[in-house]
């Protein structure tokens, strides 16, 4: 190739001199004469090229013909030359270097630690071939020897690589490599590392979080995205961090104690605090904590410290004109004819909020139904009112209502003890279970609590650990069914049963097909999983055959919907297909094995939790396309109506688990 003034330039020489070099650094030949070590392994390398690409190695080996030099002309030619001359030069090489990572080179050689050997062969292929493979295993290694080398686009790519994908396992190890560089990319890594620990706070590793250092620890705190579910562990952990290193850490406690809102803690924690002498470094703070929670009612107290943003009232109520919503019914105030009949709570655990964090909350309601005879209703006319057809004025005749919620606090039942997402919830008799879900892999682990004892237990282990799974009660027994395996491995069709008078699982006939994000309810011929992700078929399991059998086929792939069994029937609700979440309702008929189309949903939801009580059933959270949601959709099964009630979850929510019991 030429201009018009005949120079000629050959675009390929370059890359063909590298590869010919590459090959002589392959087939190890004399021109290859410098060694890259670690403790290992060696390879040997064009000196003249790793010159060209490492300032570390150019550096030193300018040092050394100047030295080289220097001796030249002070040296008589015939004088001896020893191997303590060698020694000494190296020892010169060695104090030039950089002492902080404690290398060692000689002349013709460069060693950099201990460095698997994979990682050194990246390094050479690099030096001959101008391209890095990076990943998760070397990402750390070959960062810190090519900081030795001084090799900067290394450097970088290993930064932009390790910015990319930070999580829970190794956000303080990345944290802790970085602190101890004070380049400009490095700061805003380790920034990067202290906003994530801050975000998923709850989610990393207590262990290796007391080796966090005083600075690390404070900046997650006071980062403005800062968030824990239960500011108890918050004080748990920093009472535990203190006390690893009491000698050099104590004098921080005053200014971690500050970053607690011990103002969101119940008044018997805050009194437990200031009985027990070990806590002494809270007592300043939980006497003023106290001083102000007696200045406010709980709802001003949770408004101005608990640490969540109002979102948005759900936009589908929004639009116009607005939907249905049941109203709680009003009596006239000279009568007392309304009889409130409480029998049931509703229990909603965790669930995934809206900036996509998993909370542990736990929130309890009373079910209450309003029965009174129509004259003696009095309703506002701005709410809207689920009513039956009145009738002329002397024919008494109770009025349809849906049922009333009213929120309760449970001491011992406010948090779950443990991190879950996507796990599963069921009560039977005077127990609780939750069982599966993962913070960070499938769990086999279980948690049980004991109404009556007024206590968590720890539940027998699930043969499988599952996330994303169903779990549901049938004749007296707990079945876990399909989900996600470990380390998002693969989708399960296996099936366990937990009979609680064992208390031992026991493997079952798994399903046809593998799925999860399905849904699931008992029926009278057994139980039916229903759908899921890329799934529209429907499967029976027989309790006393324990046999599986297909049952019937959905028009198409429904992922997250609500199930529930009434009168012979199984009720398919809202969900999500390809094109988003659904608000129909679609009816399978075990008598008949047709078919038909039921009442549509108000809101179109996935991803709720469901419960059946009576005649109604309860849709709790879920999500729309965009966003999680904290109203409560009801459905009257006698009458074929929906309505959104007035009472609402205290956060947006998605993917949380409900049941109901009488025994609370």
């Amino acid at each position: 190739m030429s201009d018009i003034n005949g120079r000629f330039i050959n675009p390929m020489g370059p890359n063909d001199l590298c590869q010919k070099l590459f090959q002589q650094q392959q087939d190890k030949i004399s021109e290859c004469d410098f060694l890259l070590e670690c403790d290992t392994h060696s390879q040997v390398v064009h000196r003249c090229l790793l010159r060209a690409v490492s300032p570390t190695i150019d550096q030193l080996c300018s040092e050394e013909c100047i030295n080289s030099d220097s001796n030249h002309t002070d040296s008589d030619p015939n004088d001896f030359h020893s191997d303590d001359d060698d020694d000494y030069h190296e020892n010169d090489i060695n104090q030039d270097s950089d002492k902080s990572h404690q290398i060692r080179q000689v002349k013709n050689s460069f060693h950099l630690g201990n460095i698997p050997a994979n990682t050194l062969e990246a390094i050479v292929n690099y030096i001959y071939k101008s391209e890095i493979l990076i990943n998760d295993t070397n990402a750390l290694e070959l960062f810190n020897a090519c900081s030795l080398l001084k090799i900067q686009f290394i450097q970088d790519a290993c930064t932009d690589y390790l910015k990319a994908s930070l999580n829970d396992n190794n956000c303080l190890l990345i944290m802790k490599n970085f602190n101890t560089n004070n380049s400009n990319e490095d700061n805003k890594l380790v920034n990067e590392c202290i906003k994530y620990a801050a975000k998923h706070f709850d989610m990393l590793e207590k262990d290796e979080m007391l080796n966090a250092t005083p600075d690390e620890l404070l900046r997650m705190l006071k980062h403005t995205e800062f968030c824990i579910q239960d500011e108890w562990k918050l004080i748990e952990f920093i009472h535990s961090w203190i006390n690893h290193d009491q000698t050099n850490r104590y004098s921080y406690a005053d200014q971690l104690t500050k970053q607690i809102r011990f103002q969101l803690l119940d008044t018997e924690k805050l009194l437990e605090i200031l009985e027990n002498l070990e806590w002494a470094i809270f007592h300043q703070c939980v006497k003023k904590a106290l001083i102000e929670l007696g200045q406010l009612s709980r709802q001003s107290a949770i408004a101005k410290w608990e640490r969540k943003s109002d979102l948005p009232k759900d936009a589908e109520l929004n639009s116009s004109p607005p939907p249905r919503v049941a109203s709680s019914l009003k009596t006239c105030s000279n009568t007392k004819t309304t009889e409130m009949l409480s029998d049931t709570t509703l229990v909603c655990f965790g669930g995934r909020l809206s900036d996509k964090r998993f909370t542990m909350s736990i929130t309890c309601f009373e079910i209450s139904q309003l029965t009174l005879p129509v004259n003696q209703l009095s309703l506002d006319e701005q709410e809207f009112v689920e009513c039956d057809e009145i009738l002329s004025d002397d024919i008494i005749r109770e009025s349809f209502t849906f049922p009333y919620l009213k929120q309760f606090i449970v001491p011992n039942l406010q948090q779950m003890p443990s991190m879950r997402k996507g796990f599963g919830a069921v009560s039977l008799e005077n127990r609780i279970y939750l069982f599966g879900g993962r913070p960070k892999t499938s769990l086999q682990s279980g948690e049980i609590y004991d109404i009556s004892e007024e206590s968590w237990l720890e539940g027998p282990k699930l043969n499988v650990g599952r996330s994303w799974f169903c779990l549901t009660e049938c004749d007296g027994l707990i079945f876990a069914v399909g989900g996600v395996g470990d380390d998002a491995g693969p989708i399960l069709s296996s099936v366990e049963m937990l009979d609680p008078r064992v208390n031992k699982w026991q493997l079952l006939s798994p399903m046809i097909r593998p799925r999860f994000g399905f849904g699931i309810c008992p029926t009278k011929k057994g139980m039916a999983v229903v759908g899921g992700v890329d799934e529209q078929t429907v499967e029976l399991y027989d309790i006393k055959s324990g046999k599986w059998q297909p049952l019937a086929k959905m028009e198409e792939a429904r992922e997250a919907p609500s199930v529930f069994a009434y009168d012979d029937s199984i009720y398919i609700c809202g969900g999500a297909n390809k094109a988003g979440c659904l608000n129909r309702t679609n009816i399978f008929s075990l008598k008949t094995g047709e078919w038909s189309q039921g009442k549509s949903m108000i809101l179109h939801r996935a991803f709720t939790a469901t419960r059946i009580w009576k005649e109604f059933v309860f849709l709790i959270g879920g999500r729309n396309n965009t966003e999680p949601s904290n109203l409560i959709q009801a459905y009257n099964l006698k009458t074929n109506e929906w309505a959104v009630l007035p009472q609402t979850l205290p956060y947006y929510v998605s993917s949380c688990c409900a049941i109901t019991t009488n025994v609370l």
